[in-house]
């Protein structure tokens, strides 16, 4: 779901030179124009089953800019939420995850069931009479929910294609990060504990750094000098790294890119991470793929 608008387009971005204008970092209304054609449209990642395995367990992640909850229901059930009351737009849960029976908004007190119903209002005989038709002042819920091998990926857009569409052939590059060494598909959890940055940027930043640029070693230099990292020699186990191809991914027609580091198929995956991910290979970076005719 790339979004061309004419501020692209007016010499910020020269595909033929492969040249990018700092300014499409800074600038407010391109960022503006981002979040309602972009990420108002797009699927987006909001979490994984293993962060909601029981009814009740909730987990506060964001799309965008907007707050929303993850959550499972008494009948199991996988909800996404916009994180807002419906009477004056509080955030129904300040927690950034736990088990509950219902969101109680600390403004006025409307409460919320794990399935989105409004449950609880206080004084509904005396300020509304019984007039009041919860049935419609429900928690907004997202328009589409796909969960895919554990991951769990939203949009706001009820006309966005189905998730499996949305990805095309970038599933393959999905399926490399989310399926086990030995070939069993899925088997990754999240294993406890949430980092964040506060980063003065917007949303392009962090995204160029994670999906593109592979060359910055030096600003890691200093972590390799102590020894922090799983093994204590560096910030990574190389022995693995060393042995695969690194290959880079673009799908740009639907917005998607990516980094891997793939074995060939006759190498023996070498041993790391040891004891960090219980087997289940969701902190090892490789993954075994058919390699490129060119390997």
């Amino acid at each position: 779901m790339a979004v061309a608008t004419h501020r692209y387009t007016n010499g910020l971005v020269d595909m033929t030179a492969g040249r990018v204008s700092r300014e499409i970092f800074v600038n407010e209304p391109i960022y503006g124009e981002e979040s309602e054609q972009v990420f108002n449209r797009a699927w987006l990642f909001v979490g994984h089953e293993s962060q909601i395995p029981k009814p009740g367990d909730y987990f506060v992640s964001c799309m965008g800019e907007e707050s929303v909850i993850l959550c499972r229901d008494p009948q199991e059930r996988l909800h996404v939420f916009l994180n807002s009351c419906r009477h004056r737009g509080m955030k129904v849960c300040r927690y950034d995850e736990g088990n509950t029976p219902v969101f109680t908004c600390p403004y006025h007190g409307w409460s919320y069931a794990t399935d989105g119903k409004l449950v609880g209002v206080p004084f509904d005989k005396e300020a509304y009479r019984g007039t009041l038709d919860r049935s419609g002042l429900g928690l907004v819920e997202v328009a589409q929910l796909s969960s895919y091998k554990g991951t769990i990926w939203a949009t706001w857009d009820p006309s966005a294609p189905p998730f499996a569409e949305y990805l095309g052939d970038f599933r393959l590059y999905l399926d490399l990060t989310l399926d086990c060494w030995d070939g069993r598909e899925a088997g990754t959890e999240v294993l406890g504990g949430i980092q964040k940055w506060l980063i003065p940027c917007n949303w392009k930043f962090p995204a160029e750094n994670f999906s593109g640029d592979s060359y910055h070693n030096i600003s890691h230099r200093s972590v390799d000098m102590v020894g922090i990292g799983p093994s204590g020699r560096g910030r990574r186990d190389m022995q693995e790294r060393l042995l695969a191809r690194r290959v880079q991914i673009c799908f740009p027609e639907r917005g998607h890119q990516t980094g891997a580091y793939l074995l060939p198929r006759e190498v023996p995956t070498p041993p790391a991470y040891q004891g960090l991910a219980r087997g289940l290979g969701v902190l090892q970076p490789l993954r075994r793929g058919a390699a490129p005719a060119s390997w």
